[in-house]
């Protein structure tokens, strides 16, 4: 299989600064243009699933996607930025919020598959802030997952995600080693990996052949 792992437009959060980040960002306009500077050139690889973050600015960034492809997004928690769905200064401040709800999607984003998890109280649920180990044993969840569902086959497999939650499944469980990683992945930049059930190869990473110089962000 193939998995490509895409980050999400520049978001408001990125054009801010950390005090003034709120908990569920939309795309900026210059996001919205990379976006659609995406959508094309991933038309060209015909996808057979996209996944997709709850988060606003992953589900922003994968409309213009299943518009370009008949492809339809599939909406899977697992996927959401590490920490979780919060708000405030940092630290013991951070305050657990909802996340988008199951209606507010459905309305929002009609055509993506909302699974029943995501209700009336949202896909966070207002728990606290997601701590190091709880991180570790979601992204250890998703990668099992995602060998147990695709690794047999020849497909590819997109994820609409984050920054943060790359690096860390880069690092963690599929074995990428610190000094391949950049400290901070581009906007709607592409990351791949070819996998099978005894070999995984890092063939792209942090890839933005997609977009002009003008458009380029982090």
């Amino acid at each position: 299989m193939q998995l490509y792992l895409i980050r999400h437009g520049q978001s408001e959060n990125n054009a801010r600064p950390e005090h003034l980040r709120v908990e569920d960002a939309e795309l900026t306009e210059l996001g919205h243009q990379q976006a659609q500077h995406l959508a094309p050139w991933f038309a060209t690889l015909e996808l057979d699933r996209l996944f997709c973050s709850p988060f606003r600015r992953t589900l922003q960034t994968a409309w213009p996607l299943t518009e370009q492809s008949g492809l339809e997004v599939e909406i899977k928690v697992e996927l959401h930025e590490v920490g979780g769905c919060v708000a405030g200064p940092g630290g013991d401040d951070l305050v657990g919020r909802p996340g988008i709800t199951g209606d507010q999607l459905r309305a929002d984003f009609p055509g993506y598959r909302v699974p029943d998890v995501i209700d009336d109280h949202g896909w966070w649920k207002s728990q606290s802030n997601e701590t190091a180990p709880q991180l570790h044993a979601r992204v250890e969840k998703l990668f099992r997952w995602t060998i147990q569902e695709f690794a047999d086959g020849d497909q590819k497999i997109g994820f609409m995600m984050h920054a943060d939650i790359t690096h860390h499944l880069l690092s963690e469980v599929a074995g990428v080693t610190s000094d391949r990683l950049e400290r901070v992945l581009y906007n709607t930049a592409v990351t791949r990996l070819t996998i099978g059930h005894d070999s995984l190869v890092m063939d792209i990473y942090n890839s933005i052949s997609h977009l002009p110089m003008s458009m380029v962000s982090r």
